[in-house]
């Protein structure tokens, strides 16, 4: 029985490692599935899986990614500071699903020999479905009382699987996966199917990063005491002609207006329980998340992160 390590998990900034048992092949833990609470988004044909920090990483059950009309445009995204991860300050979804937002902070770290205090620099990152995009906008403020310059890093992979290889099925034979290349300022990754349709991610940035790379964009972002920076990052999920950017600003707007206005033809219940009214009205934005908009009119798909489509008794035509 063979438990030497093979190499590290692909894609992975995580020095997990795979290993034979068995004449199976299993990634050795590396850290605790208990500790999960990954965001949800959805929008359309369009869902995303985050962990709590905002990113994508490829290990654990490996569901996490930017899902398309089934394929997953993005299976690997992280954001660092220097060559540190950022550490948590809280993660939620808004109540009605629109928005995941994240707050975190820089851990004790050394800049270019000076000290950076954990704490310092606040950053938040919020994120948007629409439009088969997913939208972030970035914010990071010094409050500190001297000025900092600060490297912030952001990489990207698609594997480009489609939602039951991501569950295990092992197919015969794929696409063809192309190098990532840089257009414009532009990260594009891309994969031409079986299917002869070419998917296309294509990652853009707002301002522009000073360095951008096939896989990765890096910042040096300059913080006066007491000041903020916005970054803008769009992902777009294509099978066709690129499609237009849509600002965070904008995206937010619609995402809010399309979910409150399916909330609007929704029923109205209370009761004499304010716990219970919550519960009710969370199970509603769950599902009104969940509904698509199909051919024949709404309908609830099947649950995220196996499914997200129309898929027998999960599904009822109830909207």
């Amino acid at each position: 029985m063979a438990t030497e390590p093979i190499g590290p998990v692909e894609g992975s900034d995580d020095p997990g490692t795979v290993v034979e048992v068995g004449g199976r092949y299993y990634i050795l833990a590396t850290s605790s599935l208990a500790d999960e609470n990954d965001g949800v988004l959805k929008h359309g044909e369009t869902f995303a899986i985050f962990d709590r920090f905002g990113d994508i990483k490829p290990i654990g059950l490996g569901e996490e990614g930017l899902y398309h009309r089934g394929t997953r445009f993005l299976s690997g995204m992280r954001m660092r500071i220097g060559e540190e991860r950022p550490l948590l300050l809280g993660s939620t979804a808004r109540r009605d699903n629109a928005r995941l937002a994240i707050d975190l902070t820089n851990p004790d770290m050394t800049l270019d020999g000076v000290e950076l205090r954990r704490g310092t620099v606040h950053v938040s990152r919020s994120k948007v479905l629409w439009a088969a995009g997913c939208h972030e906008r970035i914010e990071l403020r010094n409050f500190g009382g001297s000025q900092v310059t600060l490297p912030v890093s952001l990489r990207f992979i698609a594997d480009y699987r489609d939602i039951f290889e991501v569950r295990g099925l092992e197919r015969p034979k794929r696409g063809t996966v192309h190098e990532p290349r840089v257009e414009d300022g532009s990260i594009v990754l891309s994969y031409d199917g079986l299917d002869g349709q070419r998917r296309t991610t294509r990652i853009t940035f707002d301002p522009a990063p000073e360095r951008v790379g096939h896989k990765e964009a890096a910042y040096e972002l300059v913080l006066p005491p007491g000041r903020s920076i916005h970054l803008e990052v769009h992902i777009s999920c294509e099978t066709g002609t690129p499609r237009p950017n849509v600002t965070f600003g904008d995206a937010h707007e619609r995402a809010g207006d399309e979910l409150r206005g399916r909330f609007d033809r929704s029923a109205r219940f209370s009761s004499s329980s304010e716990l219970f009214d919550d519960w009710m009205k969370r199970s509603l934005a769950d599902i009104v998340m969940m509904t698509s908009e199909t051919a024949e009119g709404s309908y609830p798909y099947a649950g995220v992160p196996w499914f997200s489509t129309v898929f027998g008794r999960d599904g009822r035509r109830r909207c």
